[in-house]
């Protein structure tokens, strides 16, 4: 019984973390496709994450709760813009990072899964 939890919660956060990054793609590919700055904000706090789109004025697009997946950390810088607040991912027009290179941790009952960004040309990875 103990192993059939401990996979469940393996399955979870896998699939959480690859939602995750399906998402951080989505936003990626929109700011190439309408050639306006794209992102996501991550709010630690409230354990979920924004998707927005990056103009004069910033818009919500989605919020994703992570429910049972713990957002552990993200090391990106902070975003404050009319209301929106927290460390995030942008992606430029073209489609690059509109900074460096970071890491967003994800955890479940002590087992961690980490997206790297490992430049600024949007290459991304995951351990």
């Amino acid at each position: 019984m103990p192993s059939i939890r401990s996979y469940n919660q393996t399955i979870k956060l896998r699939a959480s973390t690859q939602n995750l990054l399906s998402n951080i793609k989505y936003v990626q590919e929109l700011a190439i496709i309408t050639a306006v700055q794209h992102g996501i904000i991550f709010d630690l706090k409230a354990n979920c994450y924004y998707l927005i789109k990056d103009g004069a004025s910033p818009q919500l697009l989605e919020q994703v709760k992570l429910g049972k997946v713990e957002l552990k950390s993200v090391n990106f810088p902070l975003y404050n813009k009319s209301g929106f607040k927290g460390q995030a991912v942008i992606f430029k027009k073209l489609g690059n990072l509109d900074h460096g290179n970071g890491r967003i941790k994800l955890e479940l009952n002590n087992k961690l899964k980490e997206i790297i960004f490992s430049s600024n040309a949007g290459e991304i990875n995951i351990k």
